[in-house]
């Protein structure tokens, strides 16, 4: 139904327009109008709770206007509103309290928003502790404590909350010990003494490590203690190392003494939100390494022939889960994945032999005798001799005194004439009646053989005492979700990097088997072994794939960077060097490319699917280049020091005291000199120290500085892993 005056939609039983107040025409039927006139006098259950009347209330005075008489109405009278007061209150309720929410969250998201951790550091100047809150307000540096000449600033400084400094003092030169202290934030002042403030945690520690906001650390006496909420709890005793878990709150540990053979020692962990400790396993002879991931690798049974020198030993790994042996009698482990759990890992024989079974000798060594002059005589006359000592004619009573005057050599067995004056020794032989010379050229030729054979005699009998070892591996890999795969066999000289799967060996040539290859007489035979080695084949594998030829011609390989399918990879072979890009398909390389040779050393790193090198020809003088899977570019020549690439892709690099910022083309965009240490935050933050000042650059500006004389500095944008620096080359 709609109003006849203005034609807005009027409800039914309605008396009058609610838009332009006129009355409506259409009157209702009685029964009705009767109906609705009750209506405010129903039963008590009818009406609202008595909590709910105020928002009841305006409803009633409503019905009243509408249902009453028509007579009694003003022409002229305004219509009743039609506002759902409810609704309003409800609404208005609603509004308030969206503010009350919004005040609250505006008191405690503000002061964080204004605040950014990243921007606090701790610095050591003229020998006293400064807090920066924010390196934007150098003026507001707080003094913590005078440290003395030895004590230094720790790498890690700042919980995670930032509410807690922790820093060292009372260095022990000789224990290599420090007392650890730490300071609440929130309490210290500028411009006054905050020394009272700090709190002593503990007395000859070696270092700590935060887990969130707690604090372990190792003293002196091998006590692993947790510090939580100002409480020492000793959670683990003879401790040689702990790490703290990348991933969790866990610390991981081991026992006994780092590199000894027997240690006895036990790996565990604990769980710092409860203190509680877990023993893994025990009685294990040495652990190879802990990883931040959580993963032990470790031995036991160790054993030493003492016959062949061999030492093998049962191979275990171990996370917070589990502990699995791995294999038994094993030689050493090649490499490992810190991620996946897998280990590489060999078995040798050592096939101990003789050198006079892999070496023919030639015949007469054993007899072999100094020359004597007796070697090289030429029988000369009697008259020869004579003409030679007198130049003359003598009779045959000088003759004879001649002859009687002979003195006698009885090593050669012959006499001789011994005079200075004239060129020839002659010798005599008193049964053959014959006379002789030597022969220089010939003499010198046979003590010229002779030494060549007398050295060959020395070796040969050096060699035929000496034993040979030939060493054949067996490569397997296993971890905790694979049982032990042998990946190849009968191999020497393996290199492996567990992250790509890749390893690469040379076969045992088949010479090894061979009796007699080597002559003394054509070669030594450490040339000869060495000639053998050197020519047999390269392989590479990729995971248990089949084993495939390596392309490249080398004795020595390195996996130098990984990503994905990708890979880096720098070859040695006497004195040549190459650096090859390769992808992997499947467990072949699709693509094995020559990038570089001839060089003085090189290394890089992915980011972004490129890989970035520097490649060194001189010791101090690289290139830096990117190579995007298709060509290779220069981007930063006169390398000699350190080039980071920024998580955009940019280029900050260090040298000889200045610092170059440069964008992903390789074109400089600022440049700050004189610059000993730094801390790229941000692509417009850098805080740096130049001649031992601390300054902060920030957009394009270098301003003013932050302190004198600072010896060191902790960032805690740093110490997190909030700058935009991912990697380092060199």
């Amino acid at each position: 139904m709609f109003c006849s005056k203005c034609g807005s939609p009027i409800e039914e039983g309605a008396r009058f327009c609610t838009a332009c107040g006129a009355p409506v025409e259409d009157v209702q039927p009685a029964p009705a109008q009767q109906e609705a006139v009750q209506q405010p006098v129903q039963p008590e259950p009818v009406q609202p709770e008595p909590v709910q009347q105020p928002v009841q209330q305006p409803v009633q005075p409503e019905m009243a206007q509408q249902t009453a008489p028509v007579q009694q109405a003003d022409p002229k009278q305004k219509a009743p509103s039609n506002i759902n007061f409810k609704k309003i209150a409800i609404i208005a309720g609603s509004a308030v309290g969206a503010i009350v929410l919004l005040l609250l969250l505006f008191c405690l998201i503000i002061p964080k928003l204004t605040y950014k951790k990243e921007n606090a550091i701790l610095f050591k100047s003229d020998d006293k502790l400064y807090y920066l809150k924010d390196v934007n307000k150098p003026q507001n540096a707080m003094e913590i404590d005078r440290l003395s000449f030895d004590d230094y600033v720790p790498n890690n400084a700042f919980t995670e909350d930032g509410k807690y400094i922790y820093f060292f003092t009372d260095y022990d030169n000789e224990n290599d010990t420090s007392t650890l202290c730490r300071v609440k934030v929130s309490k210290l002042k500028k411009n006054r003494s905050n020394k009272q403030y700090i709190e002593e945690v503990a007395k000859d520690v070696r270092y700590f490590q935060f887990v969130k906001d707690d604090v372990f650390y190792l003293d002196d006496n091998g006590k692993l203690v947790m510090e939580k909420k100002g409480k020492s709890i000793t959670v683990a005793k003879e401790v040689a190392d702990f790490c703290v878990s990348e991933d969790d709150n866990t610390v991981y540990y081991y026992t006994g003494q780092s590199g000894s053979e027997s240690a006895d020692a036990e790996i565990g962990y604990i769980d710092s939100s409860a203190g509680k400790k877990v023993v893994i396993e025990d009685d294990i002879d040495n652990v190879y390494t802990l990883t931040a991931s959580g993963m032990f690798i470790f031995r036991k049974n160790f054993e030493e022939d003492e016959e062949t020198g061999r030492k093998t030993f049962d191979l275990y790994i171990a996370n917070k889960k589990q502990a699995k042996k791995l294999a038994e009698n094993v030689s050493d482990i090649i490499d490992y994945n810190a991620k996946t759990g897998v280990v590489y890992y060999d078995y040798y024989t050592r096939d101990l032999t003789h050198y006079s079974d892999y070496i023919s000798f030639p015949d007469g060594l054993d007899e072999l005798k100094e020359p004597t002059k007796a070697d090289a005589f030429v029988e000369v006359s009697e008259a020869d001799v004579l003409d030679e000592v007198f130049d003359e004619s003598i009779d045959d009573e000088k003759k004879t005194e001649f002859y009687d005057d002979l003195d006698y050599d009885e090593e050669l067995g012959y006499y001789y004439t011994d005079s200075w004056w004239y060129d020839y020794e002659f010798y005599y032989d008193d049964a053959s009646k014959k006379w002789y010379k030597v022969d220089d050229d010939k003499l010198t030729e046979l003590w010229d053989n002779y030494n060549d054979n007398e050295s060959m005699a020395y070796t040969a009998e050096n060699y035929k005492e000496m034993e040979y070892a030939v060493d054949k591996y067996k490569v397997c890999l296993a971890g905790f979700e694979n049982d032990e795969t042998v990946l190849c066999d009968s191999v020497n000289h393996v290199m492996g990097d567990a992250e790509s799967g890749i390893l690469i060996y040379n076969d045992v040539p088949d010479e090894w088997d061979k009796i007699n290859y080597a002559s003394l007489g054509d070669a030594t035979a450490g040339d000869k072994i060495l000639e053998i080695y050197s020519n047999s084949q390269l392989y590479y594998q990729i995971a248990d794939g089949e084993p495939q030829e390596f392309e490249a011609d080398a004795d020595t390989v390195f996996v130098e960077a990984v990503d994905g399918d990708k890979v880096a990879i720098s070859t040695y072979k006497d004195d040549e060097k190459e650096f090859y890009y390769a992808e992997i398909s499947g467990d072949k390389f699709s693509r094995f490319e020559l990038l570089e040779d001839d060089y003085e050393s090189i290394g890089g790193t992915f980011k972004s699917g490129n890989l970035y090198y520097i490649r060194f020809d001189e010791e101090d003088e690289g290139t830096l280049y990117k190579y995007n899977g298709a060509s290779s570019e220069e981007v930063l020549s006169d390398v000699d020091g350190t080039v980071a690439v920024t998580k955009q892709e940019e280029y900050v690099y260090s040298s000889k005291g200045d610092l170059e910022l440069y964008n992903k083309d390789g074109q400089k965009k600022d440049e700050i000199r004189d610059v000993d240490d730094y801390i790229y935050i941000k692509r417009d933050k850098i805080l740096y120290k130049s001649d031992d000042e601390l300054y902060l650059y920030k957009n394009a500006k270098k301003q003013r500085m932050i302190s004198s004389d600072v010896d060191d500095f902790v960032s805690y944008a740093r110490q997190y892993g909030l700058t935009d620096i991912d990697d380092y080359l060199y």
